[in-house]
């Protein structure tokens, strides 16, 4: 094999081109999580604080609105991408429960309650498929925190238009386009 400089490569150097050009990834160590020092007790530290926040009187729309706002300032001071499961951390509740809030389902929440709530979710709907659309996250994780999270979903709409060219046709018409199918007796 030749080089553009026209002296020739020895199989040893051509190999070694290979090598440096298409090196395969090593799998185990890329799907080894990446963590800095400090990074896992920064989080265990920011869960406990949303913990801490205690517990909201969910009937008293006025504290689940502060609430809403006091986990999104929490959110901005830790630098921390708001989530479902941290908004329902800060309301000491799960994922599921704050749904159900958000939604109506098997509660009686104020409408006010819900709306803060909903306002929550708008929020981090927004900031997530704007991440996305920036490049910051990657779409994979993106879609399935949409899909999991904010109700979106793969969808593909089939419309079936009943194609009868008898439709508007009239008996006597149709009455003729039988019998012409109908075989004369001798």
């Amino acid at each position: 094999m030749k080089k553009d400089t026209g002296t020739e490569l020895s199989t040893e150097q051509v190999q070694e081109v290979v090598k440096k050009k298409h090196p395969r990834p090593k799998r185990s160590e890329d799907y080894q999580p990446h963590y800095e020092p400090g990074d896992m007790s920064r989080m265990i530290s920011n869960a406990m604080g949303l913990a801490n926040m205690g517990d909201v009187d969910m009937y008293d729309p006025e504290q689940v609105e502060r609430r809403v706002m006091q986990f999104l300032q929490y959110m901005i001071e830790h630098d921390m991408k708001p989530t479902v499961e941290s908004m329902a951390l800060a309301f000491n509740t799960n994922r599921t429960q704050l749904w159900k809030w958000k939604e109506g389902v098997e509660s009686h929440l104020p409408e006010r309650s819900r709306n803060a709530i909903k306002k929550g979710y708008s929020l981090m709907n927004q900031l997530l498929t704007q991440t996305m659309a920036d490049g910051k996250i990657n779409p994979v994780a993106a879609i399935f925190l949409l899909k999991n999270n904010h109700a979106y979903k793969d969808q593909t709409d089939v419309v079936v238009t009943p194609n009868n060219p008898y439709q508007a046709a009239s008996d006597e018409e149709l009455k003729g386009k039988y019998l012409e199918d109908v075989p004369e007796e001798e």
